[in-house]
């Protein structure tokens, strides 16, 4: 399962290579808002996520990728 979640996440993170940095945060808001709604993740965590990723020096994009893995994780 962690490969297969690892491979989506890089195949998204491609897709989010392309996107302007203001769409890429819109799309991370919008993610992180369908979280929340599921009521299995506090804005906290959400953000705390984030945040480590990002000083283990993965790109906004992959980091986008892996939230909305988590969201595709939750609606499937």
């Amino acid at each position: 399962m962690m490969m297969e979640r690892m491979r989506m996440i890089n195949y998204l993170k491609r897709r989010y290579d392309e996107f302007t940095p203001k769409k890429l945060s819109e799309t991370m808001d919008m993610i992180i808002e369908r979280l929340l709604a599921s009521g299995k993740y506090e804005k906290e965590f959400l953000y705390d996520a984030a945040q480590k990723l990002e000083a283990q020096d993965w790109p906004p994009s992959k980091i986008v990728a892996y939230l909305d893995i988590l969201d595709v994780e939750e609606r499937t």
